[in-house]
Order: C-alpha cells, then sequence, then structure tokens
C-alpha cells in the first residue's frame, strides 16, 4: 500500500457497505473520508483534495453520474480520479465524462487493493504530453491557455503543419 498520505473519499450513502470499505482501507494505510450525499461528495472533494474517489451512481439529491460530470468541469477537482462504484450493470459510457473506470459492488478485498492502486497510479504519472495540432496561432495560444490550466502535469508540444507533429512523433 501507499503512504498514510494519500486521502480517498468514498461518496455513497450505504452505510454498511461504506463502514466495510471504509474499515478495509483505514486497514491498508489510507486516509478515509465519507459523503452520503452528492453534495457533501462535491464539498468535501474541493475541501479535502483527496487522491481519489469512490463515487456511488445512485445518490440522494444529485446522482453520481451528475456528482462526476461537476467533479470535472469543476478546475479545483477535476484532477482527481474517480472510480465508480454501484450496483448496476456497468455503465462503462461513464468514462467519457471522466470516470476511470466501473466496478460492480459487492467489492471483493482482493478487488479492493487492486482498485486503489490503479486509482491512485493516475496521479503518479510524472508527465502526460499532448501534441497540439492547430494552424490558426490564436486559437493555438487560448487552446494551450485551457489545456494548462486544467492539465496538470502535462507537456504540450504545439505545431502549426503536420509534417512537424509527425517528425515530433516519431
Amino acid at each position: 500500500p501507499r503512504s498514510s498520505n494519500s486521502k480517498i473519499l468514498i461518496i455513497d450513502d450505504d452505510l454498511v457497505f461504506v463502514q466495510i470499505l471504509k474499515d478495509e482501507l483505514l486497514d491498508l494505510g489510507y486516509q478515509v473520508y465519507h459523503a452520503e450525499n452528492g453534495r457533501e461528495g462535491l464539498m468535501k472533494a474541493k475541501e479535502y483534495q483527496p487522491d481519489g474517489i469512490l463515487l456511488d451512481r445512485r445518490l440522494p439529491h444529485i446522482s453520481g453520474d451528475d456528482v462526476l460530470k461537476l467533479l470535472k468541469r469543476d478546475p479545483h477537482t477535476r484532477h482527481i480520479p474517480v472510480k465508480i462504484i454501484s450496483s448496476q450493470d456497468p455503465d462503462y459510457s461513464l468514462r467519457r465524462y471522466g470516470a476511470l473506470g466501473v466496478i460492480q459492488k459487492p467489492i471483493e478485498h482482493s478487488q479492493l487493493q487492486d482498485m486503489i492502486e490503479k486509482l491512485l497510479s493516475y496521479n503518479e504519472a510524472s508527465v502526460r504530453e499532448i501534441v497540439l495540432l492547430e494552424d490558426d496561432k490564436g486559437l493555438q495560444k487560448a487552446m494551450v491557455e485551457v489545456m494548462s490550466s486544467c492539465l496538470p502535469n502535462t507537456h504540450l508540444a504545439c505545431f502549426n503543419q503536420a509534417p512537424d507533429a509527425l517528425a515530433y512523433l516519431e
């Protein structure tokens, strides 16, 4: 397991499941926070800046799907990796909104540690690289500003001609 500095936020209203999950995560050395609904989860994600979020799809007030979308739209939380946990059939389309994956309840102990390691390893990628091909310098500059503010630890290689971009990729 990782250092005890790794923080996990569980957003789920099933208190029995949460307690089991929380006990296992604490035993593995993680700091664990819990929110019983989407609104509380959004607030705690901003406040605690966890290293990963385990998010149930069925929540009171705001659905887990909507919580995911809101987390990924907010510049203060969009960098936090989110894994969907649900008793519903897995909906892998949630990946397009930023979920790193979907796992179905109940979760076996052996799955839990592997799932958390993968969730947290997302933050450890030292540098991600994006090749941006745009011939309009003004638009390229605007795209770089937006991507730089949204994507921490990301190197942007910018080109205005395809042959240059292709040469860079080779």
